[in-house]
């Protein structure tokens, strides 16, 4: 028994991380290393996020704004958390006020070099890339694949960087040089291929077909005639098009982002899915189909035999967003939510409704929806900020009504976990919200994610000055449930509450218990904690930010109750279920002060004898 018992319990990053859910491995080898988003963009997550109002891990100037490049879209453009040799890396796009012009890709590690606790700092990229020449901005998300390269997709070029010299050694060494020039880029002979805020996308032909990048943009496919609107199915280790698909002769703003998905009647291959604005039809259009808004594309045979699939929808901004059974989910500019069956269908081309299709106006869908694995989603319209719950059943669509607003504008999509949540970053108000899926009785509205400890009231987060700028992108989810938000002019790190053990949203010697079973009974701490409140065990133990929860964070989860105990409160959101939450308990008698208060006074409950004798206990168990 007095051997040190190091490896007793070991929560590490790419493990468990707690919630209400059974979490799904991340393989290094996924073809799409991204939390957050997947090849269906559903925007779904299979770690929990934060269960309370977060606190802010660190934060880095990002610079970029709505100035930067005609009609503001590179504050569309989101960051990205991808695996790069297994260390997990942020990378964020944006034109950046500290450096000569154009737009770059700037790589933060997940836990900053020589990182300091309480968190809040600023943090230092590790390294950047100049991704576009003169004229170019990037709007899109950045696509990191499984070999360690990323692509992007400028408003006029497509390119791929090698990031592999990245590695735990090389990230916090100082001499990281990551290469200047892309190793493929499309078009190869620099013919403009244009876009407005589109996303690249990767996937296979079929189950067991060939590994592709797809883009769609503008593009001249021969000379002395204008550009038409082209999907192209790139190479990705040389760039080369594998083929480009003519879809339309001309489309509004190139905003989305393609899905790929499977095909119902045709298991060996898949659906490529692309939305337009207000598109005219091209080559393989099918005029009984009207206007190509809503495209899809198989391959029977890669890469000269091609089907083309579409549907009539309303101009679209957002991106396509399908189920884990490949049927489509569409909320459209036009104020219809659409709800397309994955097949080819007859041979007249025309994708089918499965459900009858509704108005829902005046205001549009203009964001992707997310969608859980139940086939229940979220969706967003932009005149009074009303969100409204869908569930896209196999027989029935029910949409909701109001389900809850939020100030002005949604950025890309909602954020969603395992713990059936989603999290919102909004413009405006520089607010991030957090809503569970649920309707309330009897407002039926969603029930808030994030309440105030002492008066369990909503409440939601707003960055302290001066980071508090507009958002208008996605927030991305990590492995240990920090949510990573861009605005324009920062990119904030907000993590779960460190040392939170018994989820009531303070920091306090009541969680002392809760983080002596976690360490030592680790099914108990889930079954009273951690899957009932959907806390990612990760993201609120690992106080030493080494990736891992285990008995080498008892020293500073003491230095946190002791030093740094509290509640961290956030804005109070206004027109919300006012319920308070149930079993508020321990954590009704902390005070809350500031962004974060540090609680002082007599209703902070300092570390007590009990405390003292429970940290022993958890030292002596591993022989510390």
């Amino acid at each position: 028994m007095g051997l040190r018992r190091e490896f007793a319990v070991v929560l590490v990053l790419f493990g468990l991380g707690g919630g209400s859910r059974a979490l799904a491995q991340l393989d290094p080898a996924d073809p799409w290393p991204k939390f957050g988003r997947d090849e269906r963009n559903s925007s779904y997550s299979p770690v929990p996020g934060p269960h309370s109002l977060p606190e802010l891990r660190w934060v880095a100037p990002a610079g970029f704004g709505a100035t930067a490049v005609p009609g503001g879209y590179v504050s569309r453009a989101s960051a990205v958390v991808a695996r790069i040799n297994n260390l997990e890396c942020v990378i964020v796009p944006g034109v950046f006020s500290d450096a000569p012009a154009g737009v770059r890709l700037r790589i933060f590690p997940y836990h900053p070099c020589s990182p300091a606790h309480p968190p809040g700092g600023l943090a230092t990229p590790i390294g950047e890339i100049v991704v576009s020449g003169p004229g170019e901005w990037l709007t899109g998300t950045p696509l990191v694949l499984a070999n360690e390269r990323v692509v992007v997709q400028t408003s006029r070029r497509v390119r791929c960087y090698n990031l592999s010299a990245i590695n735990r050694t090389t990230a916090c060494s100082g001499a990281l040089v990551l290469p200047s020039a892309p190793e493929w880029q499309y078009p190869a002979d620099g013919t403009d291929f244009t876009s407005e805020a589109a996303s690249p996308a990767t996937g296979k032909t079929g189950p067991n077909g060939i590994g592709f990048v797809v883009v769609v943009g503008r593009l001249i496919l021969a000379p002395s005639t204008p550009p038409v609107v082209v999907v192209a199915f790139l190479n990705p280790d040389t760039g080369i098009a594998f083929h480009e698909v003519n879809v339309a002769q001309q489309s509004g703003s190139i905003t989305s982002c393609p899905a790929i998905g499977p095909i119902d009647d045709a298991p060996a291959n898949v659906f490529t899915y692309v939305t337009l604005m207000s598109a005219i039809g091209g080559v393989h259009s099918i005029p009984s189909c009207n206007s190509p808004n809503l495209v899809a594309i198989t391959f029977d045979q890669p890469w000269t035999l091609f089907t083309v699939r579409q549907a009539q929808t309303g101009p679209n901004w957002g991106s396509p967003v399908l189920h884990l059974n490949g049927d489509l989910m569409l909320p459209s500019d036009d104020a219809r939510v659409y709800t397309i069956d994955n097949v080819l269908g007859t041979p007249d081309g025309c994708l089918t409704l499965r459900h009858a299709v509704d108005y829902f106006g005046p205001a549009a869908f203009s964001a992707t929806a997310g969608v859980f694995p139940d086939r229940v989603g979220v969706i967003w319209q932009e005149s009074g900020g009303v969100l409204r719950r869908i569930e896209d059943g196999l027989s029935e669509l029910i949409v909701s009504l109001n389900a809850g607003t939020v100030l002005n504008h949604i950025g890309g999509a909602p954020a969603l976990d395992v713990a059936e949540r989603f999290y919102i970053n909004v413009d405006g108000a520089s607010r991030v919200y957090a809503r569970r899926k649920t309707l309330l009785e009897p407002s039926l509205l969603f029930d808030a994610g994030w309440r105030d400890p002492v008066t369990g009231l909503p409440v939601v987060y707003e960055p302290p000055s001066p980071y508090n700028t507009l958002f208008e992108s996605q927030p991305a989810i990590t492995t240990d449930g920090t949510l990573i938000c861009t605005n324009e002019g920062y990119v904030l790190a907000l993590r779960p509450l460190l040392g939170d053990f018994n989820g009531d949203g303070c920091r306090s010697n009541f969680d002392v218990d809760p983080f002596a079973d976690a360490l030592m009974d680790l099914q108990k701490w889930r079954e009273d904690f951690g899957d009932p409140i959907g806390i990612n065990l990760v993201g609120i133990g690992d106080c030493n930010n080494d990736g891992e929860f285990n008995n080498f964070d008892i020293d500073c989860f003491v230095d946190l109750i002791v030093n740094h105990s509290g509640c961290p409160t956030g804005t109070p959101e206004e027109g919300e279920p006012q319920a308070l939450m149930g079993g508020g308990g321990e954590g009704e008698a902390m005070t809350s002060a500031g962004a974060f208060g540090e609680a002082d006074g007599p209703t902070c409950p300092t570390p007590d004898a009990h405390f003292w004798q429970t940290i022993a206990q958890v030292r002596a168990y591993f022989g510390d």
